[in-house]
């Protein structure tokens, strides 16, 4: 074997590098075309090596086509990956010949460039051992020791140099250890320092998180103080507000009754009247009242001239055409809000006059509530009326009057009349109309008002005896006047069965402020009455035109049954009639919520037992021998506690 002499050379490094390379290139060579003929089958290996590396046949191949040959996909996994190993637990080859082979590409491509100096050491030592490792992966032992004696003449000659070299590294090694020891020592006590320091940092943060939690809560106090402070003036701002609003008025009502008064005490000095003549007149008043005829003339002269005084002024009050009864119906325009009318009304003995607003039971019960809100804002009392006989309530205004018969006075009455509307229209949409819009739909009724139901199913067309009612939101009407409560509640019923029209049922009468209503008896709920003939004059069919003492005089023998009987179960309930007149009203309405009840609620009564378990603790039914249930006529005042 030719031996180079590779240290006398100018560029030893590259030299040797070259020498190793050409062992290299010709040991790979032999191995390739030896391993491949054994595995090749359906054609040669010359064709395989042309066709992989893409150019004609050639039976040496470089070193760059040694390392593509590898990195070939077909040949790799056909020939090579069978030669070295796969480690499943690494998930690798135990040998990466292909990037070896790759890197003693690139140190081909180096020594083949030449420059002005030579290889670095460490760099040709490491692609020596590359290329003596390869070979002997590949079983070329004979290759590997001469690339390794290339090795070894390369680095044999600086062997004392390097030995001096490493000697001095060692010892500058050793001093640099001694250095960094003491660093270690410096820095050990200062990580103590530091730790010390944490320690207290950490209580002094401790500290501070409770100072601070102190601070926050103490920050919150106050903040909720300053928020309670705010809310307070902000609520004396609306209040002083209100005051002042209210105070305007009030001077602007000072004012107008001062001209009223002006105009009053003019009107005295041009017509002198002593106090003794008003005197005579209202001591001979009751013996020269007007008879019945006259005073529907007065009326229907009083009314026209409030319409014509109206309709001279600047004002938005209009009246309907007038007549000769004892009230005066507005237009509805004043109030343009369905469920609601306004009446101008002369009183009994027409000694006094009044400004009605009519209402539904529920708007009335949401006004009640904030009554005393409401006179403060309208600037003076106002008179509140249930009506528990009627469908609707009525808020109201009057005015006595000394002899309404003296036309000299009726100019005041008109100005009086006026003034009130256009305050009610005024107040109405300022007062009135913003707590109905807010009312909370979850409201529910006091105890004597909650015989009304808010939404309830009714009929939309009837007609009685020849006579058409039509509703008006949960109210009815018939020549423009609401009727009886009884009505309702009968229609209601109808309502809960389904009935869109009934006709025909008995008709009864009441007085109201002196006239005559026409209502309808609350006939149609099953009762029965033990043992003895009782009065219920609440319950007799009456035709309209007899007289109330009649018919309070008759009484009532035997049962009028509800046409829907099928609905009734045992036990059923019996009804003891109240001696006292105004107890059985209220038994009737207790009938009519019963009987309106839906199938589910009435199978819940009449099956759990619960409900008749609470009216019996409460003392408002009994049973009976015979098993059913009797309604005592006291207590009734609390039955709306009943569950349902």
């Amino acid at each position: 074997m030719e031996v180079y002499r590779v240290s006398m050379t100018k560029y030893p490094n590259r030299e040797a590098l070259r020498k190793a390379h050409d062992i290299y290139r010709d040991a790979m060579n032999e191995f390739i075309f030896q391993y491949l003929e054994k595995k090749v089958e359906d054609e040669t290996v010359d064709d395989l090596i042309m066709r992989v590396l893409n150019r004609e046949q050639q039976r040496i191949v470089d070193i760059k086509g040694i390392s593509v040959i590898f990195r070939n996909k077909e040949c790799w996994n056909d020939f090579f990956s069978q030669q070295f190993g796969y480690d499943r637990l690494l998930g690798r080859h135990e040998y990466d010949i292909r990037s070896v082979t790759s890197l003693i590409v690139m140190g081909r491509n180096k020594v083949s460039h030449p420059g002005s100096r030579d290889l670095d050491f460490e760099y040709t030592r490491t692609h020596l051992f590359l290329i003596a490792e390869v070979l002997g992966e590949i079983g070329k032992t004979q290759a590997k020791h001469e690339v390794e004696e290339v090795c070894d003449e390369l680095f044999s000659y600086d062997t004392d140099e390097r030995i001096a070299d490493m000697t001095k590294q060692r010892d500058a090694a050793k001093a640099e250890v001694t250095e960094l020891k003491k660093q270690v020592k410096t820095k050990s006590d200062r990580l103590e320092e530091v730790e010390a320091e944490w320690l207290a940092s950490e209580e002094r943060f401790e500290t501070v998180s409770t100072q601070l939690k102190v601070a926050v809560a103490g920050k919150t106090v106050a903040e909720e103080r300053l928020s309670d402070i705010s809310n307070r003036f902000e609520e004396a701002e609306v209040e002083n507000a209100e005051l002042k609003k209210c105070l305007s008025e009030t001077e602007n009502r000072l004012r107008t009754v001062e001209s009223e008064r002006d105009e009053h005490i003019k009107t005295l000095t041009e017509q002198p009247r002593t106090v003794e003549a008003e005197k005579t007149i209202l001591e001979e008043r009751p013996k020269n009242s007007p008879k019945q005829p006259e005073i529907k003339e007065w009326r229907s002269k009083i009314w026209k001239q409030l319409c014509d005084y109206a309709a001279q002024k600047d004002t938005p009050v209009r009246f309907h055409k007038p007549g000769s009864a004892h009230y005066l119906n507005v237009s509805r325009s004043l109030i343009a809000l369905t469920g609601f009318k306004m009446q101008v009304w002369l009183g009994r003995d027409n000694r006094e006059i009044a400004i009605r607003l009519y209402m539904s039971k529920q708007n009335f019960y949401i006004l009640e509530k904030q009554r005393k809100e409401i006179e403060q804002e309208f600037c003076e009392p106002l008179e509140w009326e249930k009506l528990p006989q009627r469908s609707d309530s009525r808020i109201s205004v009057r005015k006595d009057i000394i002899d309404p018969t003296d036309e000299s006075g009726w100019q005041n009455q008109h100005e009086w009349v006026i003034l009130k509307l256009e305050k009610f229209h005024k107040k109405f949409n300022e007062v009135f109309l913003p707590r109905i819009q807010e009312r909370n739909t979850s409201d529910s009724l006091s105890e004597d008002e909650e015989y009304l139901p808010l939404n309830p199913p009714t009929p939309n067309s009837v007609t009685f005896h020849g006579t058409n009612f039509t509703k008006r939101l949960n109210e009815y009407h018939v020549a423009g006047d609401d009727i009886s409560q009884g009505f309702w509640h009968y229609w209601h019923s109808q309502g809960r069965e389904g009935k869109q029209e009934m006709r025909d049922a008995g008709w009864s009468v009441e007085r109201v402020d002196g006239d005559w209503e026409v209502t309808i008896s609350p006939v149609d709920f099953q009762a029965w009455i033990e043992d003895e003939v009782t009065e219920l004059s609440g319950l007799l069919n009456s035709s309209q035109n007899e007289e109330p003492a009649t018919r309070s005089s008759r009484s009532f023998d035997g049962r009028t049954v509800l046409p829907t009987s099928k609905e009734m179960e045992q036990p059923a309930l019996k009804v003891l009639a109240d001696e006292k007149a105004h107890r059985r009203v209220k038994i009737i309405d207790y009938l009519t919520e019963y009987f309106s009840l839906t199938d589910d609620e009435r199978s819940y009564l009449s099956k759990t037992g619960q409900a008749e378990k609470h009216l019996m603790s409460k003392g408002l039914i009994e049973r009976t021998r015979t098993g059913y249930y009797r309604i005592t006529a006291y207590g009734l005042e609390v039955v709306n506690d009943v569950p349902f």
